[in-house]
């Protein structure tokens, strides 16, 4: 190799010294892209439904009190549309949307009248509840926004991660709805128990609330805070950011029970400082409680069995400080369908379950003492009896030991990073997502899994799988991520639509993927395996793709190099390899390549026709590596508009959700 072209590779390792590479065992959601926007010229598909009246052309009126409508979305991007025709005349009203999904997150948007669908929606939903396969998310237009806005409004909902079936309500709150005497009575009380600081944002909102005499400022009209036709409260919202400004109070307040239409209580990011027994206590009187949100809310002790209350459907106690062990009354409830209890302390084993156990959902990962997991033990028997749970979450909590059979309609389940060993248990055709990964599993992935057509995500990454990959993969998997384990064998054939793609530090040889399903990726990691070949056109002509790395494998070429294309590619990492031939020029000309790593290789021939198409000002080549080649010639003046050479910051994309 030529001396000159020595000093360059070291000039520019030197440069990027100081960024780090993306690991092999970092895993996003792969669905993080599949919400996004049409590329140009693609035309974006109307799917419009119907809610009820609401979307009737005669327009919403404040003689509606609600429409509802219960709906399922199966493709990545895939999304529905609602038009509602608010009418000058009755517009005297209040809109709130509210969504609830299971099997999968949404995004939902929505255009004013007069706002074009082609550009970002003029609202986004805030978020009330989210976790990996369930969420809600809300939007309010206030009477006073929508007297001044009658027309035409789209509201869309769209797919954002797995196979998300929904409820979407509409409810219409007339202008002449306020506050019931005896609830702005039960809010004084709770302004008084505590907010000792009248200046944070929610005990600002309420202590205006209290003495609203219009729509402006009364409660019932400030979303995401419900009232019925009565005015009295319904859904109670008070998320806090956990400061010192937000709700405090370590004797709880009665005032929430005194709210006599109450379903719903989310008072996440509070600052209350209660224990569970006060604040059971304190809500015994609110019958009609369903929802009870203390996400975040610096809850402290111990779980106690009184805060399932007899109407509770859901329980969020995620991010406090409660310790102790988990009583079976929370896996053993007959009322309760969704509990939270992930980012505390909680110790000991997993309590067990009967076939009674209503839980449909349990996620309590995180759980650490001194910054080390803190349960013990492995699954109880009574598990696969519980016959009604779907979504089980409970990874980095420390269980450990073989699995056996699980319930029999799971459709969510991740034990991630516990000490879980023996072979892959035995799962139902209607899973959803699976993430066992950093475990101790051995054996094989099961050879057929196109059965599993609901199936959207893999992660089985750092265990000590051996074998092939499964000859038929699931049909709509939209990620896969298996690095770090023993597996062998050829890449099967990848399914349209997948989008995330791991399989570094493996033992599989054979050619990389081609076809269909290889051209629809936008993260693929081939690294340390055995592939030989061409780099194929599926990949390197992947409109989408935005990371590839084929680094140490015992590839020889690139099919059809010089008409590479991935207009949305940051990073290509091709080194040790045997890759022949000459450095594309056409990789000067991908905009956004800010990483391109050819080192260690066979190229030959110079960098004369790469170097003439490197234009100033470029992201391009921002880390540039061909050192360890047969490269000749000297260093063209072009490689100088390289970004590598350029004093702007270099920036790359985080691989570590």
């Amino acid at each position: 190799m030529h001396r000159s072209l020595c000093i360059l590779s070291a000039a520019v390792l030197l440069a990027a010294a100081t960024i780090a590479a993306a690991q092999p065992n970092q895993v996003i959601p792969a669905a993080a892209n599949t919400a996004a926007a049409p590329a140009p010229g693609r035309p974006v598909i109307f799917d419009f439904k119907d809610l009820g009246d609401c979307t009737a052309d005669t327009g919403l009126t404040a003689q509606q009190e609600y429409c509802q409508t219960s709906a399922s979305l199966t493709k990545p991007g895939q999304a529905h549309w609602y038009r509602f025709n608010v009418l000058e005349e009755q517009s005297a009203l209040t809109l709130h949307f509210l969504i609830t999904t299971q099997n999968g997150r949404v995004r939902m948007g929505l255009w004013l009248p007069g706002h074009s669908l082609e550009e970002q929606p003029s609202v986004t939903a805030e978020t009330l509840l989210a976790s990996s396969f369930a969420q809600e998310l809300y939007i309010t237009i206030p009477a006073a926004q929508l007297f001044h806005s009658p027309g035409i409004y789209t509201l869309q909902v769209m797919t954002e991660y797995g196979a998300p079936q929904y409820v979407l309500r509409a409810d219409m709150t007339p202008a002449t709805t306020l506050l019931a005497d005896a609830d702005r009575q039960a809010i004084k009380q709770v302004v008084k128990d505590c907010c000792t600081d009248l200046n944070g944002l929610v005990c600002n909102r309420l202590n205006i609330g209290i003495d609203a005499q219009d729509i402006d400022s009364d409660l019932c009209h400030t979303g995401p805070i419900q009232c019925d036709r009565d005015g009295h409260i319904t859904d109670l919202v008070l998320q806090g950011t956990n400061g010192d400004q937000d709700l405090t109070c370590p004797g709880f307040s009665a005032g929430f029970a005194q709210l006599p239409s109450l379903r719903r209580l989310d008072l996440a990011g509070a600052h209350l400082g209660a224990d569970l027994p006060t604040i059971a206590q304190a809500l015994a009187p609110a019958t009609k409680l369903q929802w009870l949100v203390l996400r975040t809310a610096n809850i402290v002790g111990q779980l106690s069995c009184d805060i399932i209350l007899p109407s509770l459907q859901l329980l969020s106690l995620t991010r406090n400080s409660l310790t102790g062990t988990i009583p079976d009354c929370y896996t053993k409830t007959t009322t309760l369908k969704h509990l939270y209890l992930s980012d505390n302390s909680l110790s000991g084993p997993l309590p067990d379950f009967t076939s009674e156990s209503s839980l449909e959902l349990l996620f309590a990962r995180d759980q650490q003492v001194e910054d080390k997991p803190s349960m013990t033990g492995g699954f109880p028997a009574g598990l696969a009896s519980a016959g009604n749970l779907r979504y089980l979450q409970l990874s980095n909590v420390g269980l450990s030991g073989a699995i056996g059979e699980l319930p029999a309609g799971l459709k969510y389940f991740n034990i991630s990073a516990n000490a879980f060993q023996g072979p892959i248990p035995s799962f139902s055709t209607e899973l959803v997502s699976l993430d066992i990964s950093a475990n101790k599993f051995t054996g094989t992935l099961p050879s057929d899994m196109s059965a599993y057509a609901n199936l959207v995500d893999i992660q089985a990454f750092s265990n000590g799988l051996e074998g092939p990959l499964p000859a038929k993969m699931p049909p709509h998997l939209v990620q896969l991520a298996v690095s770090g384990n023993k597996l062998s064998g050829p890449m099967p054939a990848l399914p349209r639509g997948i989008k995330y793609v791991s399989v570094a530090e493996n033992g599989l040889e054979g050619n990389l993927p081609d076809g269909p399903g290889a051209s629809s990726i936008w993260f693929g990691d081939f690294s340390s395996n055995k592939f030989s070949g061409n780099i194929p056109t599926a990949l390197s002509q992947a409109e989408e793709l935005v990371y590839l790395n084929v680094s140490r494998n015992q590839l020889t070429g690139i099919a059809s190099p010089e008409a590479w294309n991935t207009p949305a590619a940051i990073t290509l990492d091709a080194s040790v390899n045997a890759i022949q031939g000459t450095l594309p020029a056409v990789l000067a000309q991908q905009a956004r390549l800010a990483y391109i790593n050819f080192g260690s290789n066979a190229l030959t021939g110079n960098l004369q026709a790469f170097a003439a198409a490197v234009q100033p000002d470029t992201q391009v080549g921002a880390v540039f590596d061909v050192s360890s080649n047969q490269l000749t010639g000297d260093l063209p003046e072009g490689l100088g508009n390289l970004a590598v050479f350029s004093t702007a910051p270099a920036s790359f994309p985080s691989w570590d959700e």
